[in-house]
């Protein structure tokens, strides 16, 4: 017998529902405990950490990824800029559970690898038992393995929590997972770390869904009456339907027979062609509210993404995507934020990424480019030219815009005063706050805030 095999007894002995661990999801994993027991023969005192792939097998398995990598480069560093002060690693593995990319601070990065939670590392079920990449493949659905949880004792300080990305068939293509080996923190963040990562993975989903289906109408839905998840479809010019995303093909029964089919939109909704054409068909500009009947009953709102024109109408990050959450249009026309740093004349990826980590991180103060200019290690004109370059704004503008991000959400989620909002949010006075914020939305904070409570 095999060292690694223990009678299902002792594995189960002290189950996840048992209070090893807190959290109301303690008691889902109870099946993944009883998978590593019965069916994998794991022993949970046993172990020597997970396999770690070389840099060459790797690489070979990035590859099939790399569209989907960098998609989500964006959101990754943004996410990785929010939750590294509190000592966790933003991981991205593959389907097989292998880990492709790790963001963490320099500091925890040995700490890490201790655990095996590095490039390369294999944290399949099957192997590592009850783990937030491994367990979330397998169940295909987003949760928390919080210490005891796991079901290796070995990673008993651990936290992960771990969100399923899918692609735009509606296979799960990787896992984003949050990582904490700090116990102090992880007990009181883990469950916020779990929702953190789940909005970037739909945000990931749908930016990668937009980003395939840009030459077509794509529409962002949600029942009404329902309160059900939002679901993306992109409709062809006959209007039938050319792609749907997971929760789409869910709420509405579609596969990819359907599809090849080319079923139309009017087939599951009473709608008028007019409500798109009557915009300008193609014109790439302004989104489109929608307000549908569902064949069968049933009420769903949302918005029509217009493709965009032969020109390459460039789009913001924040205008460019929903829709699953609040959102503001910005200025159409705007170049995209999320453009990788250009090869000739562009900034470093690591500079451009200290970069935009210190605006995010002072934004309630004074931004100079001279300090910009010194963190990438530039002089301030070359720095200047090569940061434009690379996000098609000036600093000072990508500053303005992205305290006018932090000002939408303050003004959505919080009940501050509109002076303690711009001092937040680092302008000036309330005048400057307005007067900012009505030339990049088209609205004012008040009617901001009113239209979204």
């Amino acid at each position: 017998m095999r060292e690694d095999l223990a009678p299902p007894a002792a594995a189960l002995r002290d189950s996840p529902s048992a209070g090893a661990a807190p959290g109301a999801a303690a008691d889902d994993l109870s099946v993944s405990w009883d998978r590593c027991a019965r069916l994998y023969r794991l022993n949970p005192l046993g172990g020597q950490g997970p396999e770690i792939l070389c840099a060459a097998e790797t690489r070979l398995l990035r590859a099939p990824l790399e569209r989907t990598i960098a998609t989500a480069q964006e959101s990754l560093e943004r996410l990785h800029a929010m939750v590294w002060p509190i000592g966790y690693a933003t991981l991205l593995a593959d389907a097989n559970g292998v880990i492709l990319k790790r963001y963490c601070g320099a500091a925890d990065a040995e700490a890490f690898a201790r655990f095996g939670t590095c490039p390369g590392a294999r944290w399949a079920e099957q192997a590592e038992g009850t783990n937030g990449i491994g367990t979330c493949i397998v169940e295909q659905r987003s949760l928390s393995v919080h210490r005891q949880q796991h079901f290796r004792q070995r990673y008993a300080e651990l936290s992960c929590s771990g969100a399923p990305i899918f692609d735009t068939q509606g296979r799960l293509s990787a896992v984003l997972t949050l990582a904490s080996y700090a116990p102090a923190l992880s007990d009181h963040s883990y469950a916020l770390a779990l929702a953190v990562a789940v909005d970037a993975a739909r945000t990931i989903e749908e930016r990668e869904f937009r980003e395939l289906n840009r030459a077509r109408w794509v529409l962002a839905l949600e029942p009404a009456d329902l309160g059900g998840a939002a679901l993306l479809l992109a409709l062809d010019a006959d209007l039938r339907i050319a792609a749907a995303d997971r929760n789409a093909r869910r709420a509405l029964a579609l596969d990819d027979a359907r599809i090849g089919a080319g079923i139309g939109i009017r087939s599951l909704f009473d709608f008028n062609p007019a409500l798109l054409k009557g915009s300008g068909w193609g014109s790439g500009w302004e989104d489109v509210p929608l307000r549908l009947a569902r064949c069968g009953g049933g009420l769903w709102q949302g918005l029509a993404t217009p493709p965009e024109t032969a020109g390459g109408v460039w789009r913001s990050l924040v205008s460019s995507q929903l829709h699953t959450r609040p959102r503001i249009a910005l200025l159409s026309g705007l170049r995209h934020l999320e453009q990788k740093a250009s090869p000739s004349g562009g900034l470093p990826p690591g500079a451009l990424r200290r970069v935009r980590e210190h605006i995010d991180a002072h934004l309630d103060q004074k931004i100079r480019v001279t300090d910009l200019a010194r963190i990438a290690g530039l002089s301030t004109p070359h720095f200047s030219r090569a940061f434009k370059r690379d996000l098609g704004v000036a600093p000072q503008q990508y500053a303005v815009r992205q305290r006018i991000e932090k000002a939408t959400r303050l003004l959505r989620d919080t009940d501050l005063k509109l002076s303690e909002i711009a001092q937040a949010a680092g302008f000036a006075d309330q005048s400057h706050f307005a007067k900012c914020f009505a030339r990049i939305t088209g609205t004012s904070p008040s009617a901001f805030r009113r239209a979204h409570r």
